[in-house]
């Protein structure tokens, strides 16, 4: 049995104009394009199966296109949707593709035409098939920080240098029948918001500078695919401007490169893609009273902005919060007092690696371990096929903090209960065949 690998790349850079997502109270949309933003497919088959693995230059997507997509790509492959697998940088300097409350909503040009490139990229990965092997090495960097700093009995968005960080990079290098690399995969888990709310130019932020340097040191490589891995709660150590995301970037370029001529040899074949849903518990809305009472105050408060001339970005942002408590009215009124959501978790098994991707901001926690108890080669990516929301550990609930008590009202979702950690990692320690996984809850 022989591994064939296909890649290619495609400019995913949306027009001057387009709403930038990730921060509330921009004022305006996309003034420049600092630097283009990307999206690479990789297509593996062995004869028997064959999957597709897509990186992009994207905060996440809606869950709408990412079935549209997935459901595209599936087609034009000839393969099941659960081998197709969408994973987003999180870049804070790019285009609206994902409907949050009090930012700009997606262009509808401009998703038509990434849908079409999507799907485009991954055909055409699926027509440069070549037999290939896989190397595999990580390399100690830390671009991040854990971000959840307490002071004073309050828990904010700050540097916690004692909380855990990821503190390496994985890197994937695929070659050639004759052994010359073409394509490289590389994941670590940080925040992409070295450049913060203030800016208003397109970037792919440091994974973007990352791949500017490697191409400037590998040139004979097609393609350089940034993976995020469960960045949660970690931001980048430094954080600023251009300058800022240029030395995050060489910094975790230098460390890709010190893991690419290290890399040794692992098993590719056979191959294989699993796909499971689980319900995970949310918090039930207010009370029906109270919920109506705070969208009075909502809309009242909307108003007086109107009527103040308030700059665009403070009107989107009280508009977005209008909406999210409007859906919480319709959801007080269906009075569940266990809510739900569905929740996809996909794995990919290629030789001795196993790729593992979850649809939310899974804090940091999650893939130290289930890095730790794996048996081989792993990455563990979040924002794969859309994002719902933040994933703490339960540990940190208690604790509070931006993840835990507000973001959940920007997806316009409800909150995860404490028991989602148990849940989801029984989950995976089982796509990861770990037969006795060591279940002891995390700390803070």
């Amino acid at each position: 049995m022989t591994l064939f690998v296909g890649v290619n790349e495609t400019d995913i850079t949306p027009p001057l104009g387009v709403g930038l997502c990730g921060y509330a109270y921009r004022p305006h949309g996309a003034t420049a394009v600092h630097d283009p933003l990307f999206a690479q497919a990789t297509v593996f088959d062995d004869g028997d199966a064959r999957l597709a693995l897509l990186g992009m230059d994207l905060i996440t997507l809606d869950f709408g296109i990412v079935e549209r997509v997935r459901g595209e790509i599936s087609h034009h492959l000839d393969i099941p949707i659960s081998h197709v697998m969408l994973n987003a940088t999180h870049t804070h300097a790019g285009p609206a593709t994902r409907t949050y409350h009090a930012m700009p909503s997606p262009d509808p040009v401009y998703i038509e035409i990434l849908a079409r490139k999507l799907v485009g990229c991954a055909r055409q990965a699926a027509g440069n098939l070549q037999p290939a092997s896989l190397r595999f090495a990580s390399e100690a960097v830390q671009v991040g920080i854990n971000r959840r700093e307490r002071v004073d009995g309050i828990t904010r968005l700050g540097f916690n240098t004692g909380g855990p960080a990821d503190p390496r990079v994985r890197c994937i290098a695929i070659a050639d029948s004759r052994g010359n690399p073409f394509a490289l995969l590389y994941s670590t888990a940080c925040h992409p918001v070295t450049l913060g709310g203030d800016n208003l130019q397109i970037s792919a932020d440091f994974p973007g500078a990352a791949r500017k340097k490697l191409r400037s040191e590998l040139s004979d490589i097609t393609t350089f695919s940034f993976l995020q891995g469960c960045c949660g709660n970690i931001n980048p150590w430094r954080r600023g401007g251009f300058a800022e995301t240029e030395a995050n970037g060489e910094l975790l370029a230098g460390a890709v490169l010190d893991a690419f001529f290290d890399a040794q040899p692992i098993q590719s074949v056979p191959i294989s893609a699993t796909e499971v849903m689980v319900d995970v518990p949310t918090i039930p809305p207010p009370p029906l009273p109270e919920v109506k009472a705070r969208l009075a105050e909502s809309e009242k408060e909307l108003e007086d902005a109107r009527q103040s001339k308030a700059d665009d970005g403070k009107i989107l942002y009280l508009e977005g919060a209008r909406d999210f408590i409007a859906h919480l009215t319709s959801l007080a009124e269906k009075a569940d007092l266990h809510p739900k959501c569905r929740f996809s978790i996909q794995s990919f098994k290629i030789g001795d690696l196993q790729i593992v991707g979850m649809p939310g901001e899974a804090f940091v926690q999650y893939g130290l371990d289930f890095e730790r108890q794996s048996k081989g080669a792993l990455l563990a990516l979040g924002y794969t096929n859309g994002c719902h929301n933040y994933v703490p550990t339960a540990a940190d609930y208690p604790l509070g903090g931006y993840e835990v008590e507000h973001a959940y009202r920007f997806y316009g979702e409800l909150m995860f209960t404490p028991e989602a950690e148990n849940i989801l990692r029984k989950t995976i320690y089982r796509l990861l065949g770990i037969e006795k996984p060591d279940m002891t809850p995390y700390t803070v």
